[in-house]
């Protein structure tokens, strides 16, 4: 009985899809991840200084990690954009690299956060207060070198291509931008990143042995979906939307995603990397 029911909902549905979670080890001496297209740039586990950690750029030629040693290369977080690389240290100064230059620049301003949105522009938490222990939040175009203010505090941000905003604030908890106004939605978080189809994730505060649980959001639901089979403090996608997650002792592990379907006179796999 079990067997023809199965079978009935199969020919009812036409097609059975199941997504399976596969994560690969990709690197062990990493702490933050930054990808933009076929380029990415890390930071890794050890100095040169006090200020930051050393920074990594991929090659995809040789499908490995090539030191930065222009000046100034060094940080706790980076971020990319269309032609620039970003750079924040210990003391939260900001610094840019032009993509045809192996030289950072001295600091530009201080910020608590950088993500990438569109082109060249990246969306910044600066270390200029807000109100209630948030700090300011401000949009920063390369291409034309000027800043334009949002008006809302923040700790953690992230942008969609688009330019609507999500936020995390000083108590953990979650914003995204509506016509007008801000709106908190469900849950707490660490840390938020974007994808390259405009659905947020985040590094939530739910704990999971020295990391925390990942999740991203449902847009039907309007709710926030663990994603299965890793937890980390620190997060990337890449232009596939294939997603890299960094864990507390400094490995990276992405996800290689397995999809079977199945269909009346029909199986078909599909791997994406």
């Amino acid at each position: 009985m079990r067997i023809l029911i199965t079978l009935f909902i199969l020919f009812l549905c036409e097609c059975l899809t199941i997504d399976l979670d596969i994560w690969e080890q990709f690197d062990d001496h990493i702490t933050y991840l930054a990808i933009n297209g076929p380029r990415m740039m890390k930071v890794g586990d050890t100095g040169p200084t006090s200020e930051g950690k050393s920074l990594y750029s991929w090659s995809s030629l040789t499908q490995s990690w090539t030191l930065q040693t222009g000046v100034n290369s060094f940080g706790i977080q980076v971020a990319l954009s269309q032609d620039y690389a970003f750079s924040r240290d210990t003391a939260d100064d900001l610094r840019v690299q032009q993509i045809t230059n192996s030289d950072f620049s001295s600091s530009l301003f201080g910020v608590k956060d950088i993500k990438p949105t569109n082109g060249n522009e990246i969306i910044c938490v600066k270390t200029d207060s807000f109100s209630g222990g948030d700090f300011e939040v401000e949009l920063f175009d390369l291409e034309f070198f000027t800043t334009t203010p949002v008006n809302i505090g923040a700790i953690k941000i992230s942008a969609t291509l688009t330019g609507r905003i999500w936020l995390i604030t000083g108590s953990g908890d979650i914003y995204n931008d509506l016509p007008g106004s801000f709106m908190q939605v469900s849950g707490t978080a660490r840390d938020i990143f974007m994808g390259n189809d405009d659905i947020p994730y985040i590094v939530s505060e739910d704990p999971d042995n020295y990391d925390f649980i990942i999740k991203k959001w449902n847009n039907v639901e309007n709710d926030w979906d663990d994603v299965p089979g890793i937890a980390g403090v620190s997060l990337a996608l890449d232009f596939t939307n294939n997603l890299y997650v960094i864990t507390s002792d400094n490995k990276a592990f992405r996800r290689r995603g397995l999809t079977y379907s199945f269909c009346p006179g029909k199986n078909k796999i599909n791997l994406y990397f």
